[in-house]
């Protein structure tokens, strides 16, 4: 839906509109400054803004006028919707300048002209939590009054990253990326330092076992390709990977930055913030097989047998129900945190469409992985596993006579085991029977 700013009456030569602008006094120097032409002769001038998408025009709104030589001319700082943007101009072209979203994350000038520049109000931090839109239209004033309808765009891309296999072990994760713009003017044009600034960002542990990072709102990338580096800190040691992607943050558009460390990238959907383009996806692999690692500290293989998941953890969204060395990394058996209940013919849908974090290909227990999981996870051992998984918002297993686990017999019949050692493996034909179900996959973590 379009948002309209209603109009009412508000004409900068009223004298009792003393203030509103940003910190800027009217004064009659101001008034005069309207350049009236023949005459002294000035033409109502009507701004109606709206976005070019469904999105929201965000309050407060600020309307600029700038001459034809792009000097500063007049300025209206609109608080709502209730408000309406009107000059009073003379004869002239001039240039109507509108933006929005920018809260106090933006330097934005009382008096400015159209080369200044709008940049982050900290300038450390190289993004924002808002994110600023910005309407440009030319004018030309004669003999009537005007009404403008003013169409209003991102400047701004926004931001978000998800990075999954860090190995669990890890104490922070931090993201940067690079060259990216660092302002833009009054005209709509961006600008860069001499070889384009870098935004580093703390990312955050996710409950799925990924670390995150935004949304947040940055200028557009300046280049046609764009650095990634990604720095992983442990207790002993720092190891730090790049990758360049083809392609770069626009404007109006979410850049989705998705990177795995063991090399499966996989794009689970994305939530999109109404009216913007749709996303660019940045996916990559950043593990060390890769080529581009760097390290630091005591620790000098950063993809060691240290680093792979250990048996009863919880890793990547998953349970790693066993973990045995191999010359080409660790096999893992893992075993799904989520849990369903079902009938066995409603297994097959479930199993097909299930995927965490890259992790695609499961199945049901073999029956020689239902014996194993029985044996292995039961009594206190099944309760401290359950502990783990609740600490990651898993569905915690549960052992009665009433619990029984799908899995397959040694015929590859469809059949139900307990988490209990002592338990038999039942062949079913029930078909109206609710059964529980976890899946598993057997996965290479490669050094």
């Amino acid at each position: 839906m379009h948002i309209f700013s209603r109009l009412i009456n508000i004409v900068l030569g009223i004298a009792s509109i003393l203030c509103l602008s940003y910190c800027q006094k009217i004064t009659d120097e101001d008034i005069g400054n309207s350049d009236p032409g023949d005459n002294g002769e000035t033409k109502l001038i009507n701004v109606k803004t709206r976005s070019l998408s469904d999105s929201e025009i965000v309050f407060p709104l600020y309307a600029y006028v700038f001459k034809e030589n792009g000097d500063f001319h007049s300025y209206l700082k609109i608080n709502s919707v209730a408000d309406s943007i009107q000059f009073n101009l003379g004869k002239s072209s001039y240039k109507i300048v509108t933006i929005s979203g920018c809260g106090e994350e933006y330097s934005i000038l009382e008096k400015p002209s159209m080369k200044e520049l709008i940049k982050f109000k900290n300038e450390s931090l190289k993004h924002s939590k808002k994110s600023m839109m910005m309407g440009i239209t030319n004018i030309t004033v004669d003999k009537k009054n005007i009404n403008v309808e003013l169409s209003m765009t991102y400047c701004v891309s926004s931001l978000e990253v998800a990075l999954s296999g860090i190995p669990l072990n890890t104490k922070k994760v931090r993201f940067s990326i690079s060259p990216l713009y660092n302002a833009i003017n009054y005209n709509g044009e961006y600008q860069k330092s001499n070889n384009g600034d870098e935004l580093s960002l703390d990312c955050y542990l996710g409950i799925d076992g990924i670390w995150k990072a935004g949304p947040v709102y940055i200028f557009p990338g300046c280049s046609d390709n764009t650095t990634f580096k990604i720095s992983i800190e442990k207790e002993s040691s720092l190891s730090n990977y790049s990758y360049i992607f083809k392609g770069s943050p626009k404007a109006s558009q979410p850049f989705i930055v998705k990177g795995s460390f063991v090399g499966e990238v996989t794009i689970n959907g994305n939530i999109i913030t109404k009216g913007w383009e749709d996303p660019l996806l940045a996916e990559f692999d950043f593990s060390s097989s890769s080529g581009n690692a760097t390290e630091e500290g005591d620790n000098k293989d950063d993809n060691n047998d240290d680093d792979a998941p250990q048996k009863g953890e919880i890793w990547n969204g998953c349970i790693v129900a066993n973990a045995q060395s191999v010359e080409s990394g660790t096999e893992l058996l893992l075993l799904s945190l989520k849990e369903w209940e079902c009938t066995y013919p409603e297994a097959d849908d479930i199993i097909s469409s299930y995927s965490i974090n890259g992790i695609t290909g499961w199945s049901l227990p073999t029956w020689e992985q239902a014996t194993y999981l029985k044996k292995t996870f039961n009594g206190d051992k099944l309760d401290e596993l359950n502990d783990k998984i609740e600490a990651a918002n898993g569905y915690p297993i549960f052992d009665d006579s009433d619990t029984r686990f799908l899995c397959l017999n040694k015929d590859n019949i469809i059949s139900s085991f307990r988490f209990t050692e002592s338990s038999d493996i039942k062949k079913t034909s029930d078909e109206s029977r609710i059964f529980y179900l976890r899946l598993v996959k057997a996965y290479t973590f490669k050094k």
